[in-house]
């Protein structure tokens, strides 16, 4: 049923994105054609509840989406690079929460069970430039 609903929103999207007239400079277009693409991406990923939040430069876009799971909200995401329209970064743990902290840094919080005496452990940054994570405290 699930693989029906995401194939109708990709579907969907297709056929505005064919619809849709072009831009007037190559630049522009190019740019809006990046934006489209991680739409897309963070489509079939997430589903609908997704939020988009830019790097200062414009560069990278971090791609959030969320889900409930036992009445907690857990958080996805993935990091798009526009200029090279690639994605850079894909979290493959449950996020209870994910900000830029730089125009090149995301701070991740993730969802652990128990807390612990260490818990520095639950923190780590990815960063976009050196396409590293690292532990860091709240």
């Amino acid at each position: 049923m699930m693989n029906i609903y995401k194939l109708a929103v990709i579907s969907l999207l297709c056929t505005f994105i064919s619809c849709h007239s072009t831009s007037k400079t190559k630049d522009v277009s190019n740019y809006s054609s990046s934006i489209k693409t991680y739409e897309k991406i963070a489509l079939v990923k997430y589903g609908e509840d997704i939020v988009y939040q830019m790097n200062e430069s414009k560069t990278h876009t971090l791609c959030i989406g969320s889900s409930t799971e036992s009445n907690f909200t857990v958080l996805s995401f993935f990091i798009y690079d526009i200029i090279n329209e690639e994605l850079v970064y894909e979290s493959t743990q449950r996020i209870r929460k994910v900000e830029w902290i730089s125009n090149k840094e995301v701070q991740v919080d993730l969802m652990i069970g128990i807390s612990t005496d260490n818990d520095s452990e639950n923190y780590y940054i990815y960063n976009i430039e050196k396409k590293k994570k690292q532990i860091s405290k709240p």
